[in-house]
């Protein structure tokens, strides 16, 4: 039976607590730490700008609406005239 839980064990609460830890000093432990901030680069598609990061797969919750993948946007369109009708595959 102990057998069965090694690997659960050893995965999820000895590295766990390992991590925790070692970073048990960190701020953001007591205050949540702010959102990453990347440098972002503007389309536009039907008129609409929607921003993507300029420094990979970073995601700026600091513009909205945006996306960290701005390959999704290439391949991407809008349903309608407006982002709160949502996006479709582009055909």
């Amino acid at each position: 039976m102990a057998a069965l839980f090694s690997p659960y064990w050893d995965q999820y609460i000895t590295e766990a607590g390992v991590f925790i830890k070692q970073n048990l000093k960190e701020p953001y432990y007591i205050v949540q730490k702010d959102y990453d901030r990347a440098e972002m680069e503007r389309c536009e598609i039907n008129g609409n700008s929607i921003y993507s990061s300029a420094e990979g797969e970073v995601n700026s919750y600091h513009v909205f609406p945006g996306t960290c993948y701005e390959f999704m946007l290439e391949r991407s369109t809008l349903i309608g005239d407006s982002i709160e009708e949502g996006f479709r595959a582009k055909q």
